[in-house]
């Protein structure tokens, strides 16, 4: 990136908790990068569900979300559907 680069990112998750270790819930994400201009209408977003195990050093996560809006690729695929993330988050 030779000039300035952008990022915009939105997410409201309410949770619930199951148990003292265990919680889900239900996001709204969208977010994009931009290059050398911000324009929040070409914003990305997904709507999904999250479930975090809670441990002593942090939470499993796993956030499955589902693309609200499915570009083509050059091929003229659609794209995936969805998508999984699994991550550790610390403390």
């Amino acid at each position: 990136v030779d000039q300035r680069a952008y990022m915009a990112n939105i997410k409201i998750e309410p949770r619930f908790y199951l148990s003292d270790a265990t919680m889900i819930g239900v996001f709204y994400d969208a977010g994009c990068v931009f290059v050398d201009s911000c324009d929040l209408g070409q914003l990305r977003s997904s709507a999904g569900l999250s479930f975090k195990y809670l441990t002593p050093v942090g939470s499993l996560d796993f956030d499955y979300g589902i693309k609200l809006l499915r570009k083509r690729d050059s091929d003229g695929r659609l794209e995936s559907p969805g998508r999984l993330h699994v991550s550790i988050v610390f403390f």
